[in-house]
């Protein structure tokens, strides 16, 4: 009877995870997304997050954290400018001294890829492209006075803003390892991998505006609207929050959280899914479906 129960709650579950969506940025059109509430500014921290770049000629800002006066700052760059067309999870200073880890194969334009940059210190900066393709550079280099985090282009606008998607953009406040991001690779569930060290994560769903960070924060919005991505269906260990489709056109969309799935009373009863809805994350029980009342 439980066996039967739980496989009622995960077809429940199944139904009720949402389609995903993502950021759209057109470079002719400068979108970006920016904040300066900066969730790291120092090393250790990983940046992660999924792109879609329609455009394998120019080199494109993806996330970085620097500074908006000059070409100072860590991130990462889809170099479509170079041979291969190669991810760089780098650091720059002053507009001349560069560390950049570059991947050792590259993204394909019009397809979704998992890129990561994992800056462990001021002398070791990583590159993962779709879990693999890694590379680890050490010059020395460490921008300092960061004021400014950006998505879909640089700090300072020195690189083109990105040409394409962006989704789930999430920022750890430690290195993740190379079998971290085989997992994120494997799992296709950038937040499942470390969940307790990110510090970063805004929806990016295109529907609202300012943008929310869910861990803190917003972030002002360029352009940069609505654009879909495959729906990411999470395990049932891991929380994780999302956003659902609003009910109405034109309506706001709310803020939910799985707690822990399943979620069944000993004995009999209604049973359910127990789960936090709202931006006030109150609480509220989902019905079982075909339990016995």
């Amino acid at each position: 009877m439980m066996l039967r129960r739980s496989l009622l709650a995960l077809a429940l579950l199944l139904c009720a995870v949402p389609s995903w969506a993502a950021r759209n940025f057109v470079r002719a059109s400068g979108h970006y997304i920016h904040t300066a509430t900066l969730p790291v500014t120092t090393t250790p921290f990983t940046i992660c997050g999924w792109g879609k770049s329609g455009d394998d000629t120019v080199t494109q800002g993806f996330v970085t954290i620097g500074r908006t006066a000059t070409e100072e700052y860590c991130g990462i760059r889809f170099r479509g400018n170079i041979s291969g067309d190669p991810i760089y999870a780098s650091c720059i200073v002053g507009g001349s001294t560069t560390g950049a880890a570059i991947s050792t194969t590259g993204y394909v334009a019009g397809q979704w890829h998992l890129v990561c940059g994992i800056f462990a210190s001021t002398t070791s900066r990583t590159v993962y492209l779709d879990g693999g393709s890694s590379a680890t550079e050490t010059t020395s280099v460490d921008p300092t006075s960061e004021n400014i985090l950006t998505i879909g282009r640089t700090s300072n606008s020195s690189v083109p803003t990105f040409s394409g998607d962006i989704a789930e953009v999430t920022i750890w406040d430690v290195a993740l390892t190379a079998s971290d991001a085989a997992a994120m690779w494997g799992s296709k569930c950038i937040r499942c991998v470390r969940s307790e060290s990110i510090v970063f994560s805004p929806p990016l769903l295109g529907r609202a505006d300012p943008e929310v960070d869910l861990y803190g924060g917003t972030l002002t919005v360029v352009g940069a609207a609505y654009a879909a991505h495959p729906a990411v269906v999470y395990p049932f260990e891991q929380p994780e929050i999302f956003w659902d489709t609003p009910a109405a056109a034109g309506g706001q969309p709310t803020m939910r959280r799985w707690e822990h799935v399943p979620y069944m009373p000993s004995g009999r009863g209604r049973g359910g899914i127990k789960m936090l809805v709202g931006h006030d994350f109150t609480q509220e029980a989902l019905p079982c479906v075909g339990c016995p009342q």
